[in-house]
């Protein structure tokens, strides 16, 4: 029983250790890519469940905000292109005489044809993506 005891302690002196060393990391005006650095460093160094995945967990956010901010700026790229194609759309209808997309070109339909494009691609990284994790935790 004095040794359940003990480990529930050190456990729990552990993991305020790991929360007084996540508060310095994430103080420190350092970027992801280093706060990543630190964290996975600190997590080799512990040696209970439950802090190890108080590590994990920060490493996860911290990578899910890293998508979330390319997921984002991908977006604005996209929709700022687009409004940038439409605003020349309307000058070549006011001045056909500058429009380089002659009919024999590319038309509007086939950019619009086009976009139906990244649906399809994003559809098929997410399924290659989910195929892959259900080979991976298969080898777990």
């Amino acid at each position: 029983m004095t040794e359940q005891n003990n480990n529930r302690l050190y456990s729990y002196e552990e993991n305020e250790l790991v929360t007084a060393e996540l508060a310095k990391i994430f103080s420190e005006n350092i970027s992801d890519f280093q706060k990543i650095k630190n964290l996975k460093a600190l997590k080799y160094t512990v040696s209970n469940v439950i802090s190890r995945k108080h590590i994990e967990y920060y490493i996860k956010k911290i990578n899910a905000a890293k998508y979330r901010r390319v997921l984002n700026f991908l977006s604005m790229a996209v929709v700022t292109a687009y409004l940038i194609f439409t605003l020349f759309r309307v000058y070549w209808y006011f001045n056909p005489e500058y429009n380089p997309l002659a009919p024999s070109s590319v038309t509007i339909t086939d950019l619009i044809v086009f976009l139906y494009v990244i649906p399809i691609v994003l559809i098929v990284i997410t399924i290659i993506r989910k195929l892959f994790g259900l080979i991976r935790n298969r080898k777990k």
